[in-house]
């Protein structure tokens, strides 16, 4: 894959609010290279190296801007350059005290600007977001790691993204762990996401009991390890009475697999007519809002079968990211990219706003 050089100047209040650093952080992660440094006139540079697409999605980071940062104005070029960098890093002037005191003195001037003209604008929130975790195995041999070690790393950080999103007042988050198809791995791997699942049960079952999270399993429990199905039970009962939040792991999941398996359900109950909420109430997501938003990482840009039935108004959004690197940064773009689009749900464009009232919520400023 060709690699090309972009240049990027973003104008705004982006000094002093930690926009090097989440745009370092970004680029890392979509394993780019290059710099970013902030300059005398209040804006920030940016050097970007890598694959075209991977450095679209830098760009587009930008237009959208970090967690207290407001881009008004962007500017960049495909460019031509002999040099090249072997990572990406924060370029800065002078020691770091003398930086940060530049930073935070751009900053001043920029609010002082601003002051009495506070951004009212508002994001809508998806009820129910989706995550397609890929990238795990590609993540681990980059790193010279076994296939299956990313996924003792996601296990790390999943946390965060669960405090995210509840920060972000997205009621329902459902990951998509283990695919029907995935019993095709090889024994070592899939052992090993017998007991990431394990863990999962076992580290944030007495959390969500504690702070009313609704747990389920979305997927088969015939065909997984009899103690493991033991514990997700017990905790599926334990949080079954909590409803305004929930956390969801499909777990030997196919959305075919659950379709045949509600179809069979309705043969054997005798029903001549079924209505769609008589299937609804047979799938494994039962009580739970349709997808708002599914997210797959890894540059990935198809469902594999998730939510079939669910998923026909979801919006769906692509990232290069791998999982493993997916943070609370890439879950807050992903949200912004959802609130800018426009939902009809199969009707006018002229009712969106009604419509949307009924499956997203409005909170003010989440980045900015």
């Amino acid at each position: 894959m060709t690699n090309k050089t972009i240049e990027i100047s973003v104008k705004g209040r982006v000094q002093g609010v930690y926009f090097r650093k989440s745009a370092a952080n970004f680029a890392s992660s979509l394993r780019l290279t290059g710099y970013v440094e902030n300059l005398p006139n209040g804006s920030v540079h940016i050097v970007g190296q890598g694959p075209e697409s991977h450095l679209e999605e830098l760009l587009k980071w930008c237009q959208r801007g970090s967690l207290f940062a407001h881009v008004e104005g962007m500017s960049y070029e495909w460019v031509e350059s002999d040099e090249i960098f072997s990572s990406f890093s924060v370029k800065r002037k002078g020691s770091i005290l003398k930086d940060q005191a530049k930073s935070f003195l751009n900053l001043g001037k920029k609010l002082s600007h601003e002051f009495g003209v506070i951004n009212k604008e508002t994001t809508n929130i998806p009820e129910h977001v989706v995550i397609i975790p890929n990238g795990n195995r590609t993540w681990s041999r980059e790193k010279g790691l076994k296939s299956w070690e990313g996924y003792w790393h996601v296990l790390k950080h999943k946390e965060k993204l669960i405090d995210a999103a509840r920060d972000l007042h997205i009621k329902h988050l459902t990951f998509w762990g283990f695919s029907t198809e995935n019993w095709k791995r090889s024994e070592e791997e899939i052992d090993q996401l017998m007991k990431v699942f394990h863990s999962i049960v076992d580290k944030f079952g007495p959390r969500f009991i504690k702070e009313q999270v609704r747990f389920r399993h979305i997927g088969r429990k015939d065909r997984l390890p009899e103690d493991l199905v033991e514990k997700i039970i017990v905790l599926e009962e334990k949080t079954k009475d909590y409803q305004d939040e929930s956390v969801n792991i499909a777990f030997d999941y196919g959305g075919r697999d659950e379709i045949l398996r509600v179809v069979d359900t309705l043969i054997k109950s005798g029903k001549t007519e079924v209505t769609e909420e008589d299937f609804s109430e047979l799938l494994d997501t039962a009580g739970l809002p349709d997808p708002d938003l599914i997210i797959r990482t890894a540059g990935e840009k198809r469902l594999s079968g998730l939510m079939p039935w669910q998923s026909v108004y979801s919006e769906f959004y692509s990232t290069n990211v791998y999982f493993p690197d997916f943070g609370v940064e890439h879950l807050r773009e992903a949200i912004l990219d959802f609130s800018a689009r426009k939902r009809t749900f199969g009707g006018d464009k002229n009712i969106h706003a009604k419509q949307t009232s009924n499956h997203s919520k409005v909170i003010p400023n989440i980045a900015v």
